[in-house]
């Protein structure tokens, strides 16, 4: 932990009081970060055996994009070539599985978040394929899904090409979508780009 501590001081100057390791996240370490001034931040460190995984430069412009919503959590600070960023901790937000909101109304505020994120434009393409994507996870892991996993693959390839893209999110997983209230925030960029 002193490492963590150190890094954190190192970026933003500010005297660390506690840091924590956070049970979530599957590519990053996150830590709750507070400071000997009473403001707590969300330390992100990539995991190093997925940092080749992500374009942290791609995923810089989204956020920045995406800022402009007010869906995501405030950026302090973000390193574009380590994938290392800070943001401002927000206290009692839940994730979609954790909140006491309404089903209805949780399934009604992530419908609109994601609308406003498709309407997003950005000026240079970020593309996320997804089958790209595939053979790379699949050559990681060397194993065949399923018997026809080809044809499956290919009819859905065929069915991408035609069909227009825009920005999504492509990581819409549970720890991404939190509450707080009646408020949705969407955060974890890494996967952002144009897809389907």
């Amino acid at each position: 932990m002193k490492n963590i501590k150190q890094k954190f001081e190192n970026i933003t100057k500010l005297k660390v009081k506690s840091a924590k390791l956070l049970p979530v996240g599957l590519t990053n370490d996150d830590y709750l970060v507070t400071t000997h001034d009473n403001k707590a931040f969300i330390l992100r460190v990539p995991k190093k055996e997925n940092y080749k995984l992500f374009s942290y430069s791609n995923e810089d412009k989204i956020i920045k994009l995406v800022s402009k919503t007010g869906l995501d959590v405030q950026t302090y600070y973000f390193n574009k070539v380590s994938g290392i960023k800070i943001t401002n901790y927000i206290p009692n937000l839940n994730s979609y599985k954790e909140s006491l909101i309404s089903k209805q109304t949780k399934l009604k505020l992530v419908a609109e978040g994601i609308a406003q994120i498709h309407k997003l434009k950005t000026k240079s393409s970020i593309k996320f394929n997804p089958f790209e994507r595939l053979a790379k996870y699949k050559k990681i892991s060397n194993k065949k899904l399923f018997s026809d996993e080809q044809e499956v693959i290919d009819s859905c390839y065929n069915d991408y090409l035609s069909t227009k893209h825009v920005l999504s999110h492509n990581d819409l997983v549970d720890g991404n979508l939190l509450f707080n209230n009646q408020r949705i925030y969407i955060i974890d960029y890494e996967y952002a780009g144009y897809n389907h």
